[in-house]
């Protein structure tokens, strides 16, 4: 399989097509929440191969590609994917995927159908399969920066969720259309320094032995964590 070297609006319009088709398996990611998803596997402080993510994104038995030169396409283009995202976690200028869209209006951006309300609900959920690999016994800041992280990179991923964040900042004289705004303003930061902290650990990591076990799948997020 050759690698994809460039990973723009072409790759990411057919990779769109293709994950978003009525053929592909109900449980296939679209293509903006594959792309949060990634994001959230490339800043994981453990390494996480491909053969664990392409099942998550794709379905058991890769969404039944059964056509040998599809399967070689789509493989070739989720790999782009990833490399793309990977090379802005590694630089520490990581983007928003090639398409994703900010809306203007904060608050629109909470629609099911908004693009970085999907990116959102992909990363939440790479997050929620990655959790047991960020450590527990984090010191107190960078646990609350974690948790800082987490609540601005979910919080477009849907309204119930966004309003919990409000009324938990207990701000009665606080917007929410406010917080909606200075979240979406803090996005390309914090992720920036939610890359940087799961680098962090990653290098720290290497120096320690593995986990024989998985320590994927299955798990449920932690509380939100209180700035």
């Amino acid at each position: 399989m050759k690698p994809v070297i460039e990973f723009g609006r072409e790759q990411a319009l057919e990779l769109q097509r293709f994950l978003g088709s009525p053929s592909r398996p109900a449980k296939t990611m679209g293509y903006f929440e594959s792309a949060g998803f990634l994001f959230a596997v490339c800043c994981n402080p453990d390494l996480v191969q491909p053969s664990e993510w392409l099942p998550e994104i794709l379905g058991e038995g890769f969404g039944n590609l059964a056509d040998p030169e599809e399967a070689q396409g789509v493989l070739q283009l989720l790999m782009g994917l990833y490399n793309h995202i990977n090379h802005g976690v590694f630089e520490a200028r990581p983007v928003l995927p090639t398409g994703c869209e900010v809306r203007v209006d904060p608050l629109a951006n909470l629609d099911e159908s908004a693009p970085l309300s999907r990116w959102a609900r992909g990363f939440g959920e790479g997050y929620d399969w990655l959790q047991e690999s960020w450590p527990d016994d984090l010191p107190d800041e960078l646990d609350q920066g974690l948790g800082s992280c987490l609540m601005v990179l979910t919080f477009f991923s849907k309204p119930s969720l966004a309003e919990a964040y409000w009324k938990e900042s207990k701000r009665t004289d606080y917007p929410f259309e406010a917080m909606a705004t200075k979240m979406q303003d803090m996005l390309l930061p914090t992720m920036a320094a939610y890359a940087e902290l799961g680098q962090s650990l990653y290098q720290g990591m290497l120096r320690k032995p593995k986990a024989t076990s998985s320590r994927r799948g299955g798990r449920k997020r932690k509380p939100a964590r209180k700035r």
